[in-house]
């Protein structure tokens, strides 16, 4: 996901084009979200910029609140600050001082290895499709019910009824009078009540009949 990302976007900011991709029109206005919760760990720095990319836990250029019209126009890499140590210009030094204490505390890599993007949220730094849906929904309700009902001995179609039932999502009369159709209601085991979920599980007195 991650390269097909990169490859409808211009790194800071998604494309305008059509693009024949089965995904990216799903996810392309959580682009900007997606680059906020990413980070870069640093390899050879080639990819990343030094400016506008979260390599030090911060981007350097809200940091150093250096204006949006000139964040536009740095495009330095930081291989271009890198020479066995990092390499400041004395101007930017001059401009920045606190700038070299920021970039000390990253580790120059010893080895030549290339850039990684990382998906923050997750431990393990990989924007799985799990780790994505896990980061946008709401914490799920825990019940003491749940994998009762949801157990592999049980037909899922029986599981889901119950499930139903317990959120008062059936099709019974009760419900589509509430949304807007206008029925008579009568429940036709009993004649004696209004077709309900309570009515038909609990108070009717079939279903009495049945749970003794």
């Amino acid at each position: 996901m991650r390269s097909r990302v990169l490859r409808g976007s211009r790194q800071d900011r998604p494309i305008k084009h059509h693009v024949f991709s089965s995904i990216w029109s799903g996810i392309k206005h959580k682009f900007l979200e997606i680059q906020f919760y990413s980070a870069w760990m640093f390899g050879n720095g080639a990819k990343i910029n030094f400016w506008s990319d979260n390599w030090t836990g911060q981007i350097l250029s809200d940091l150093l609140q250096i204006p949006d019209w000139i964040k536009s126009h740095l495009k330095a890499s930081i291989r271009d600050f890198i020479h066995n140590q990092w390499c400041i210009p004395d101007d930017l030094h001059n401009m920045f001082p606190n700038l070299h204490n920021i970039i000390s505390k990253v580790e120059i890599p010893r080895e030549d290895i290339e850039d990684e993007r990382v998906w923050s949220p997750a431990d393990n730094g990989l924007m799985s499709l799990k780790a994505a849906y896990t980061f946008h929904a709401p914490e799920g309700q825990h019940t003491n019910w749940g994998k009762i009902i949801w157990n592999s001995t049980i037909p899922p179609s029986k599981s889901l009824l119950i499930w139903r039932m317990f959120h008062n999502r059936l099709p019974t009369n009760e419900n589509l009078i509430s949304r807007g159709h206008c029925i008579p209601s009568i429940y036709n085991l009993c004649f004696k009540q209004p077709e309900s979920t309570k009515h038909l599980f609990f108070e009717c007195s079939f279903a009495k009949h049945i749970w003794c």
